[in-house]
């Protein structure tokens, strides 16, 4: 059996079209790849499970390692992260007791449409725009003398030959719908653009501190520099930093900004109230409110679009699919009395919108229809 007809198979399974026959087979190859879905409970602690996984997997990588079959290893993972993706869904579906999905529901998404990618316009100071995705690797534009490079991995960067002497100017990085970009800004901070947001900042910093405004989502490591704070103003609101990992998510169409923090420190603030984050917190700030409340963050979850992951943990329709309609530039339209039931589970970013919307409905309380580029959500 080649891969492909294991993956294809595997799908079959999860759709409960898989014979008794099948399901042998399957489990056969599975363990070619040292795969057993057995020693995962049928229900159970989410986090218990999660430590499970990953347990799993260290094991699996290292038998590899050590049998040396680096075709294996590549191949093996492809199946694991595959394997682990369904295998999550169906453990946290079935423990919230969601129904099973009908072979009619799987009917009704015709039309298939492509996962987002690198995308991203750069607006130079002087307004002109540069499309990045298609631009060529190396020298972009020389600002004074600031170089702008788009590296090999994809990436921009900014180079000066003479810091000091550089004209100040600023810079607007763009993704659309669909489309996320990575930066590094010139003082070595690096910058993670989610779809559907912005980023304005100088093409070099300088004065008593470095700061930039954001739109949409962002997630930063920033440089340390303990004589220059770092400081990120969004929709409203201020983050400010010496050194250290964070998310800040301020869409306008969400009903909260957040900010939540990885490793190092923050203070953020609004006009009328501030609060200081801890690693593992994450600050939460209602619409039309200046109350901030600070919670425990569930960091596998808020980084989960930087890793390439759509995880949802009791997490609403409407706002997941506020998601989908970033990531696979669609617009999303509902029937008239849906209920907002809440989902859990994982799934990679860079499969078809047909995938994402076939787990959700395996859950048999909602159903989806595509057509162009248009999501109708259905009961």
């Amino acid at each position: 059996m080649t891969t492909q007809e294991y993956i294809e198979l595997y799908e079959k399974l999860c759709a409960g079209k898989c014979t008794s026959e099948e399901k042998d087979l399957l489990d056969q190859y599975s363990k070619q790849f040292l795969i057993n879905e057995q020693w995962l409970p049928a229900m159970g602690d989410e986090v218990e499970v999660e430590a499970r996984i990953r347990e799993r997997i260290n094991q699996s990588i290292h038998q590899l390692k050590v049998r040396k079959l680096r075709t294996a290893w590549w191949t093996a993972a492809a199946v694991i992260l595959l394997g682990i993706s369904t295998v999550v869904w169906r453990i946290l579906n079935s423990a919230i007791k969601h129904p099973q999905i009908s072979v009619a529901s799987h009917q009704v998404i015709k039309h298939d449409i492509a996962p987002g990618g690198t995308k991203a316009v750069l607006t130079l100071a002087n307004g002109v725009k540069v499309i990045l995705d298609s631009a060529k690797n190396g020298l972009i534009t020389t600002q004074g003398n600031i170089k702008i490079m788009k590296l090999a991995n994809g990436q921009l960067a900014y180079r000066s030959t003479n810091a000091d002497s550089a004209a100040v100017t600023n810079n607007t990085m763009t993704t659309p719908k669909g489309g996320k970009y990575d930066l590094t800004l010139s003082d070595g901070t690096k910058v993670f653009l989610n779809a559907e947001s912005s980023i304005t900042y100088p093409t070099r910093f300088s004065g008593k501190n470095r700061k930039v405004s954001i739109t949409g989502e962002a997630y930063f490591e920033v440089a340390k520099n303990p004589k220059m704070p770092f400081i990120v103003l969004a929709n409203g609101t201020e983050t400010q930093v010496l050194g250290t990992h964070f998310d800040i998510m301020a869409y306008q169409d969400e009903p909260f900004i957040k900010a939540t923090l990885l490793e190092g420190s923050i203070n953020f603030r609004t006009p009328h109230s501030e609060v200081h984050l801890n690693p593992g917190q994450q600050a939460v700030l209602p619409e039309f409110s200046d109350r901030i409340s600070v919670q425990d963050a569930n960091m596998e979850v808020a980084l989960s679009w930087k890793n390439g992951y759509f995880i949802f943990q009791d997490e609403d329709l409407h706002s997941i699919m506020r998601k989908v309609a970033r990531w696979y530039d669609v617009e999303v339209v509902y029937d008239a009395g849906l209920k907002n039931l809440s989902y859990g589970g994982s799934i990679s970013q860079y499969k078809n919108i047909s995938d994402l919307l076939k787990v959700l409905q395996s859950t048999g309380t909602v159903h989806f229809k595509v057509e162009e580029r248009r999501v109708i959500v259905m009961k």
